[in-house]
């Protein structure tokens, strides 16, 4: 590998979960021209789940690939970078900020105040000389008797990762798993999008964090996405950037 580092940001999935609103019941009308109607020629593919009473839209042959959500308990969505956007100001990406629009409208829509979760969620895929090889670079991650161990008794590791969970002093939770690259990183994450790739496309990268951000139990003053993300977005850099330089080694 050569000295060439970078970071590509794949996918953004976030999910606002509060309780039972019975707007949303009564205006799904409403919910339907949200989806439509705020960014013309945006979610283009509007669809409804009776059984779930929920509405739904999503773009159609273009990326990145995007779909909105919204039900009686929560508004949630994805956007699908199939060659990687920066994670830096990713805040400020078009497709980021057609669905903050989109959002903000759907939480007025269900007369957001009390949220049970909040959260975004980061799959981000490095390439980086300071880490190791993407193949066969598990061991480091463990200890050498438990290694071994799993080998003898379970056979051969195919893949790994750590998966770390906390608080901050913010209030912010979190749950990060990391470890290195694999295809089905690929697979299992642009669901929509994978076909688009050519397998080669990441064959480089050597390593994949996955990171969730979420904040429980708080009343939600400013009904944004893009607000409510920012201090996220910053966690995120700062941890991309520590592994990056080895640090997560």
């Amino acid at each position: 590998m050569s000295d060439e580092t970078s970071v590509k940001l794949i996918k953004i999935l976030w999910r606002l979960d509060y309780d039972l609103s019975y707007a949303v019941y009564d205006k799904r009308g409403a919910c339907i021209r949200t989806l439509l109607d705020t960014v013309p020629d945006f979610l283009t593919k509007v669809g409804e789940a009776r059984a779930e009473n929920r509405v739904s839209g999503e773009t159609e042959d273009s990326a990145p690939a995007i779909n909105i959500s919204i039900d009686p308990n929560s508004i949630s969505g994805a956007i699908e970078w199939p060659f990687g956007t920066a994670l830096v100001g990713v805040l400020q990406h078009t497709a980021f900020r057609n669905v903050n629009k989109v959002a903000s409208e759907l939480m007025a829509i269900a007369e957001v105040a009390k949220v049970k979760r909040f959260g975004i969620r980061f799959i981000v895929l490095i390439k980086s000389a300071k880490l190791p090889l993407r193949f066969g670079s598990v061991d480091h991650m463990f200890d050498e008797g438990a290694s071994k161990s799993i080998r003898d008794i379970l056979g051969d590791i195919k893949d790994a990762a750590v998966i770390v969970e906390g608080k901050a002093e913010d209030s912010v939770n979190y749950r990060v798993s990391y470890g290195p690259f694999a295809q089905k990183n690929i697979d299992m994450h642009l669901a929509k999008t994978k076909d688009d790739i050519d397998p080669e496309y990441y064959s480089d990268y050597n390593a994949v964090v996955d990171l969730d951000l979420f904040e429980l139990d708080f009343f939600l003053l400013e009904k944004s996405l893009f607000r409510w993300s920012s201090t996220k977005v910053d966690k995120a850099e700062k941890l991309v950037q520590s592994v990056l330089g080895g640090k997560g080694r």
